[in-house]
């Protein structure tokens, strides 16, 4: 079958496979695909819980999804609404999957159809699409997107009256740095942000991880400089016979170097060094 990105628009035909491309969820309507730039879920655009949303608001009972190998939780969430919506759902066998994160969390959230091999699935979808369906009225992308946001708005304007039990919590957006609201769908829990980002609790550890290997790479960094000023001020003070503010310079760098390589060894190597922390704590609090 002919396999492309395919442009916002276009029509949905048989016998296509249609890619998501870079930087744009796919999102199908009932009769076009549409493309978005709207925020990112789970750390990702493209991502599959808004292919799998729009599948089953715009399809319903028509609706297979398949959730392969792929780390963290992107696509439970979605598979949670095809299933609601009268839709079907196959994982592949997390044993047989490379990488087993997204099969694990979707089964975690979905009772699914089938759990089966890579080629006992294509079987299975073979059979499926043969069988006929009776066609139901979908509801679009943009009611889905409102939905959701003004189910985080509602649940804003109840916290800020009193009414209602909270739904803020006290993190924030590791995209834009927001504060992030809390949506419970029974016993599972999703995050969004006022802007729209929404996550799994998985993927929002791994983004509030990324977010601080960055600020301590920016802190290496900064660490570096600063040696690299202090030295240049010592040579300057050496230059003036000033030999008291040429010793204070040096050791004020060697203290930020120090600083720089115990933050760069837990960055490169994986480390927490215990021996060191109480070494690095002084450092930082004299600098």
């Amino acid at each position: 079958m002919p396999a492309a990105h395919p442009a916002d628009g276009d029509p949905i035909l048989p016998g296509r496979i249609y890619i998501a491309p870079p930087n744009r969820h796919l999102l199908l309507e009932k009769e076009a695909v549409r493309l978005s730039s709207g925020p990112k879920e789970n750390g990702f655009r493209p991502a599959v819980d808004p292919l799998f949303r729009s599948a089953a608001r715009s399809f319903g009972p028509r609706t297979i999804a398949v959730i392969l190998s792929g780390t963290l939780g992107d696509g439970g969430m979605g598979a949670r609404v095809i299933k609601a919506t009268g839709g079907l759902v196959l994982v592949q066998d997390p044993d047989e999957a490379i990488f087993a994160d997204m099969p694990l969390n979707t089964l975690r959230r979905v009772t699914v159809d089938q759990v089966a091999s890579i080629k006992e699935i294509v079987a299975r979808l073979i059979q499926l699409v043969t069988q006929d369906i009776e066609a139901q009225g979908g509801v679009s992308m943009a009611e889905d997107v409102q939905k959701d946001a003004k189910s985080v708005q509602t649940g804003m304007e109840n916290f800020e009256s009193g009414e209602g039990s909270a739904r803020a919590t006290s993190l924030t957006c590791p995209e834009y740095g927001g504060t992030v609201w809390e949506i419970a769908e029974g016993e599972i829990i999703s995050y969004r942000c006022h802007v729209g980002h929404a996550f799994s609790s998985e993927s929002l550890l791994v983004e509030q991880s990324e977010a601080l290997e960055s600020a301590l790479w920016t802190a290496v960094r900064t660490l570096e400089e600063r040696a690299s000023l202090l030295r240049r001020m010592a040579v300057r003070a050496r230059q003036l016979g000033n030999q008291f503010s040429e010793k204070s310079f040096i050791e004020e760098s060697q203290e930020a170097e120090q600083n720089a390589d115990v933050i760069r060894q837990v960055l490169v190597n994986g480390k927490n060094p215990e021996a060191e922390a109480s070494a690095y704590t002084t450092a930082a609090d004299s600098s």
